[in-house]
């Protein structure tokens, strides 16, 4: 089997983290994907604007879209701080998975930061890093000490982003091109992100 896992705090979850999913699904050819919702991110500026079971809830809903996606709560249910290598770790021995069949996906933004996560050397040895594109991002300002361990891909720029979309919803545009209509639907029964 061929995992993928692909963490985030999905504040909210939207159709850029779906296209994203789909590209890596085939260009690594994934059996399934794992879209693992962070419970206590480790950074500040990370903060959540909405309680986990939320962001939980629209990830499900966005993940349904798919047969081959899947949400996680591992995270909650573990408990504590959310690092990178106790999921990797559980996603392991749970699918019985060597680390050339598990694909851990993370974005340009947080190689920037590898360094300061919970034993990255580790990480990189009990799985294979696959890094997302992203525009803001340069690669001077990569530590190059993980280059030779990792995997670029050469996906299309997300152009939509989480804080983007929050803004909309607080100013109360639409939302339809960006959120799937399940999602939608919930933000608007919960009245999330309006203040």
């Amino acid at each position: 089997m061929r995992l993928g896992i692909f963490g985030g705090t999905f504040d909210p979850p939207h159709n850029g983290h779906l296209r994203l999913a789909r590209f890596v699904l085939e260009k690594k050819s994934l059996d399934k994907l794992i879209f693992v919702t962070a419970f206590i991110t480790p950074y500040t500026d990370k903060t959540p604007s909405v309680s986990f079971e939320n962001r939980f809830r629209m990830t499900q809903l966005m993940a349904e879209n798919s047969a081959d996606f899947e949400a996680s709560d591992v995270e909650k249910v573990r408990g504590g701080d959310s690092f990178t290598i106790d999921t990797v770790r559980q996603f392991k021995k749970l699918y019985s998975l060597e680390a050339d069949q598990l694909f851990l996906i993370i974005g340009a933004d947080s190689l920037i930061r590898f360094d300061e996560w919970k034993t990255p050397d580790a990480i990189l040895n009990e799985c294979s890093v696959c890094v997302l594109d992203r525009a803001e991002v340069k690669s001077e300002n990569i530590n190059k000490r993980f280059i030779d361990k990792i995997e670029f891909l050469d996906n299309e720029l997300m152009t939509e982003s989480s804080s983007d979309i929050r803004n909309r919803i607080r100013e109360d545009r639409s939302v339809d091109e960006f959120l799937d209509s399940k999602v939608i639907n919930y933000v608007s029964e919960k009245k999330l992100y309006i203040n």
